[in-house]
C-alpha cells in the first residue's frame, strides 16, 4: 500500500516507514497473536478429529481479519482505484509499469481474505461475521483493476517482446478475472466462497504456463528471437538468417548487444545455433559477452601496447558511435 501510494499517487513516503511498518507487524502483532492464542489452540489440538480451525480459534481469525487483513487490503486497493481515476481522467497516457505487480499483490492479498473467510464460514459462531460477508467481494473489487493491469502488461510487449515475468503477470491477472466472475456469481446468490473452483482455475493456469509450445519459456524464447532477429536485419548484422561476425573496428548498437545480451542470458547459446556463422562453436555455456566477442560485436579493437614486456601488452580500447 505504501509502494503504491508512493509511485501511483505521486505521495512521498519516508524510507523509514517501511522499517517501522514491518518491525511493529515482525516484532509487535505476530509475538502478540502467537502468544495469545497458543494455549487454547494447544489445549483443543487433542480433540480435533479432522485438520480444520478449531471453534474456540474462529474468533481470534474473525477479528485478524475485521481488524487487519481487510482494512489494509481494502486501503490497497482503494489506493489502486484512486490511480484508475486518475488515469481514466487523463492524468496519464499510459499506465505505469508499476501497476500490474502492485495490483497482482493486492489480489493476492484479497484471495487470502477470501480463504480465510471461506474457514470461517465453517463455523457457527463466525458464519454471519461482517467479515465472513466483506471477504466475499474483496476478490471481486481486485477483479476490477484487472484490466487496466492487462493493458499495463500489453504495451510493454509490444514494446520490449514476451518475457516469461511477463506471460506470468498477464496470466496472473487472467486468473485473477476468472475468479472474480466466479466470486461475484456466488456472493449474489449468498453461497460460500468458491475456493475449489478457484484451485481448479490456478491449477489450469499453471499447466498452461508451464507446458507445450503456448507455455512461458517457450513463447518468451520465441519472442525474444524474432524481436533479435529483426534488430540485427535493420542494423545490417544478418543475411540469410546467419549472422554477420565485425572482423575489424566497428560499431554495434547498444539495443542489438542487449537483445543478443539477453537471449543468451535467458535462454542459451543454444537458441542462436541456427543463426551462428560457420566456425563459430563453444565447447561450453558460454556467458553473453564471450559470444559476443567470438562475433566482433563487443565494440573494441586489440591494441599492442609498443612497450614489450609490460603486463597490459594487450588492451582493449572500447568505440564510441561513429568512431573506426
Amino acid at each position: 500500500a505504501l509502494v503504491a501510494a508512493e509511485e501511483l499517487l505521486g505521495v512521498r513516503v519516508h524510507s523509514d516507514a517501511f522499517a517501522y511498518l514491518f518491525g511493529g507487524i515482525a516484532f509487535g502483532l505476530t509475538p502478540w497473536a502467537i502468544a495469545s492464542r497458543l494455549p487454547h489452540v494447544a489445549a483443543a489440538a487433542g480433540h480435533r478429529a479432522e485438520r480444520t480451525l478449531d471453534d474456540a480459534a474462529a474468533p481470534y481469525l474473525n477479528a485478524l481479519i475485521s481488524a487487519l487483513a481487510l482494512p489494509m487490503t481494502g486501503l490497497y486497493i482503494t489506493i489502486l482505484y484512486i490511480y484508475n481515476a486518475l488515469f481514466l481522467l487523463g492524468s496519464a497516457e499510459a499506465p505505469k509499469n508499476m501497476m500490474s505487480p502492485l495490483a497482482l499483490t493486492a489480489s493476492a492479498l484479497a484471495l487470502g481474505c477470501a480463504i480465510a473467510a471461506d474457514e470461517l464460514g465453517r463455523h457457527e459462531n463466525t458464519r454471519r461475521a461482517l467479515s465472513t460477508r466483506v471477504s466475499r467481494w474483496v476478490v471481486v473489487a481486485a477483479g476490477g483493476l484487472m484490466p487496466l493491469t492487462a493493458w499495463a502488461i500489453l504495451i510493454r510487449i509490444d514494446q520490449y517482446g514476451w518475457t516469461s515475468f511477463r506471460y506470468v503477470r498477464l496470466l496472473a491477472a487472467l486468473f485473477i478475472c476468472v475468479c472474480a466472475v466466479i466470486a461475484a456469481i456466488h456472493a449474489w446468490r449468498g453461497r460460500a466462497q468458491p475456493i475449489a473452483e478457484m484451485m481448479l482455475a490456478a491449477a489450469a493456469a499453471c499447466v498452461l504456463g508451464a507446458a507445450g509450445p503456448w507455455g512461458a519459456v517457450e513463447v518468451s524464447r520465441r519472442s525474444q528471437l524474432s524481436r533479435f532477429s529483426q534488430a540485427a536485419q535493420d542494423h545490417g548484422r544478418i543475411h540469410q538468417g546467419v549472422l554477420i561476425p565485425c572482423d575489424g573496428a566497428c560499431h554495434i548498437s547498444d539495443d542489438l548487444r542487449n537483445q543478443i545480451g539477453y537471449v543468451v542470458e535467458e535462454f542459451g547459446v543454444s537458441a542462436l545455433e541456427p543463426m551462428l556463422p560457420a566456425g563459430i562453436a563453444f565447447d561450453e555455456d558460454p556467458r553473453p559477452w564471450e559470444v559476443m566477442e567470438k562475433l566482433g560485436w563487443n565494440n573494441a579493437v586489440k591494441r599492442v601496447d609498443p612497450y614489450e614486456g609490460s603486463p597490459r601488452a594487450v588492451s582493449y580500447t572500447h568505440l564510441r558511435a561513429h568512431e573506426t
